[in-house]
């Protein structure tokens, strides 16, 4: 995270971060390694893609005004 990102991203970038530790983790990382998940954190909708962009484009879609985080799964 770096020194110009905002309290807002930063928040929500530990909060999805969180969730991906406490729930996803364990039930994508052997199935999905390599590819992506989006996670939008006040709802804790999250979204796959082969790609970072058909991960983020699939979250956005439904929900278009507030912010996600992405994560490539496998990686530490």
């Amino acid at each position: 995270m770096g020194p110009y990102m905002s309290e807002e991203k930063r928040h929500v970038i530990q909060r999805a971060q969180a969730i991906y530790e406490s729930t996803l983790r364990q039930n994508l990382d052997p199935s999905y390694s390599g590819r992506y998940v989006s996670i939008e954190p006040d709802s804790g909708d999250y979204f796959l893609g082969e790609s970072i962009f058909h991960a983020i484009d699939a979250a956005l879609m439904k929900h278009p005004k507030r912010l996600i985080h992405t994560i490539r799964i496998g990686e530490r």
